[in-house]
């Protein structure tokens, strides 16, 4: 059996705290998320950024409705993006 490389843990009670705590740290964490300040975005713009930039290749990925956050174009780019991530190689 494989383990997981990564592993990523996000609910959306706790999104904000998330945000503000990485607006206090910034700098190369930040960038992880895509750079910009969560807060500066939209709810489901920020959702996505995090999706978009942290989650990369073998992890193990336990998401919770996470179309709730997202406007349906998003929720295809969501889509896209775990595609991506089944399809590279090892």
């Amino acid at each position: 059996m494989r383990k997981a490389s990564g592993w990523f843990f996000l609910r959306a009670e706790s999104f904000y705290n998330l945000a503000t705590n990485l607006e206090q740290l910034g700098g190369t964490l930040l960038n992880s998320y895509g750079g910009q300040s969560l807060h500066d975005q939209s709810h489901g713009e920020a959702f996505l950024a995090t999706f978009l930039n942290r989650f990369t290749g073998a992890g193990l990925y336990i998401l919770d409705e996470p179309e709730s956050a997202l406007s349906p174009l998003r929720q295809m780019t969501l889509l896209a993006r775990m595609l991506d991530i089944l399809l590279q190689p090892e």
